[in-house]
């Protein structure tokens, strides 16, 4: 079982330094739970208002619409019960995730996605799934001038070479 306390970005951001005022923040999210949830035919209705009752009651819990019928969600506690509406499936070692702090965040993840981020991810919780240099990646809106990005966890290190690059790129810098 891993220990959900650590992140493969961990050891990366390790060596960041303080974030400059005007630049781009980033640190490694740490959630007990990562479950991605994909509803039975006929059920995306009913899951859909579970996991969103689930969201509204659960504080720090976070519903991402991933596609037809199917959501992931990052939560502290224990997640709902879906037994007669969907399959769910333990996620906490299959993701990396990061938030990313500031407008640069918006820019530099710009370079790499073909969707007009400014649009899709226009309010909170809204969320994008794509791919960024070969690597599949959920980006979602966490709050005003906050991004969430989810990367497989054995693809952290190539997105944070394809992320650094593309914001030195901008000059941008880059911390903590």
């Amino acid at each position: 079982m891993p220990d959900h306390q650590l992140s493969a970005f961990d050891t990366i951001l390790a060596d960041l330094p303080t974030a400059h005022p005007f630049g781009l923040r980033v640190e490694a999210l740490h959630v007990h739970q990562t479950v991605a949830t994909m509803a039975y035919r006929g059920a995306e209705d009913d899951t859909g208002a579970a996991l969103a009752a689930f969201a509204r009651g659960a504080p720090g819990a976070t519903v991402l619409k991933t596609g037809p019928g199917t959501w992931l969600t990052l939560c502290e506690g224990s997640h709902p019960g879906l037994d007669n509406a969907a399959a769910t499936f333990d996620q906490g070692d299959g993701y990396a995730l990061l938030k990313l702090h500031g407008p640069a965040a918006m820019r530099v993840l710009q370079k790499g996605i073909f969707v007009d981020l400014e649009t899709a991810l226009a309010s909170d919780g809204d969320c994008v799934c794509s791919v960024i240099a070969h690597i599949n990646l959920i980006a979602w809106r966490a709050s005003s001038g906050t991004l969430g990005v989810a990367v497989p966890r054995s693809f952290a290190g190539s997105f944070w070479h394809w992320f650094s690059a593309a914001a030195a790129a901008e000059g941008i810098a880059v911390g903590r």
